[in-house]
């Protein structure tokens, strides 16, 4: 219950710049597909996707924290939320938010050049109806399957990153408690961890079915 509140808050964010960045991103580079904005966004986000995040801490750490003195380098701080909070979300979020962009833009990309778009078209419906009202709704469909997972990664934190940060959350008291062969607080993250991908695979249906109109509960 102590360490809670820290991974809450840091998986908050983490599902907010998941979901509310990077989904628009993907939007827009499938839009753009092969202009220079997509080139130049494509290299810095494979870039993101390639690098480790404890590889982006440590490189963090040392221009941010050490050469610039710009931000904290270790622990949490409530009165200087923001500070404390930049460096780590970054280095944990890179490849979750990497892999989230590209999957949005290539299932838009799918959608848009499928046969049910030329069809809207040729009907007569316009553009942005037939973007944001059929290929959108049906991109975001693998997006929202995936939500519960992506629920139970930000809950639990990345052990290293906290660790690199000192960042006293779920993360790195399972971490310790691995070390120092601490089993039953082991066991009872494990089984923390286990509820929140059960709960998170039943919210991953829900948003699938309010997503897809094809998916209905019903007795």
């Amino acid at each position: 219950s102590e360490k809670l509140p820290l991974s809450l808050w840091f998986g908050f964010w983490g599902m907010i710049i998941a979901y509310f960045i990077a989904v628009p991103l993907g939007i827009s580079k499938a839009l753009r597909n092969g202009s220079l904005f997509d080139s130049v966004s494509s290299v810095l986000i494979f870039f993101g996707f390639a690098i480790p995040g404890f590889v982006l801490a440590l490189s963090g750490l040392y221009l941010f924290c050490f050469h610039f003195t710009l931000l904290p380098h270790s622990g949490f701080n409530w009165s200087e939320p923001i500070k404390s909070t930049l460096l780590p979300l970054a280095c944990e979020s890179a490849g979750a938010f990497a892999a989230m962009t590209l999957f949005m833009k290539n299932s838009l990309l799918d959608n848009l050049s499928a046969d049910y778009m030329r069809t809207a078209k040729a009907k007569g419906v316009s553009s942005p109806r037939a973007l944001y009202v059929h290929a959108l709704r049906n991109s975001i469909i693998p997006l929202a399957a995936s939500f519960g997972q992506n629920l139970g990664f930000f809950l639990t934190g990345s052990f290293l990153i906290e660790y690199t940060f000192d960042i006293d959350g779920i993360g790195l008291l399972s971490y310790d408690a691995l070390v120092h062969r601490d089993f039953p607080v082991f066991l009872g993250l494990l089984t923390i961890s286990s509820i929140v991908l059960l709960i998170g695979n039943i919210v991953s249906d829900l948003c699938v079915a309010a997503v897809d109109p094809r998916i209905r509960f019903q007795k």
